[in-house]
């Protein structure tokens, strides 16, 4: 898989709070092998998710904010002929943004998107 490239537009309503809207997409690819008529087969395959995501952000200064975020959503993916759409969820217990018009973050991530966390870049309009 390509890993999931994503886009977020965020609302702010509160200094404590704000509401997201993410979508993400992946690309996956693989070939089986059949042993009895020795042939290869590719597979390939995208999937695409969006999901409104509530941000808590429990410390924000100057150019850093730390904030914990929810998010349930939409799930679909196309691979290998066949269509599947599944709820999509995501749980972030602690993350990062760290400067004002640019900036990094990076968060803890529990998803059906990504396990273990996730890193990037972003511009403030």
């Amino acid at each position: 898989v390509t890993g999931v490239f994503s886009a977020d537009f965020s609302i702010h309503f509160r200094r404590w709070f704000t509401l997201a809207f993410n979508m993400g997409v992946n690309g996956m690819w693989g070939s089986d092998y059949d042993p009895i008529t020795e042939v290869y087969s590719a597979r390939r395959g995208v999937s695409f998710n969006i999901m409104p995501v509530a941000r808590f952000n429990w410390f924000t200064f100057s150019a850093v904010r730390m904030y914990s975020a929810a998010g349930l959503g939409l799930y679909t993916g196309f691979y290998n002929g066949k269509t599947e759409v599944t709820p999509a969820a995501m749980f972030v217990p602690a993350g990062i943004t760290v400067g004002k018009k640019f900036f990094f973050f990076a968060e803890s991530c529990v998803s059906t998107a990504s396990m273990g966390g996730n890193v990037g870049v972003g511009y403030r309009f």
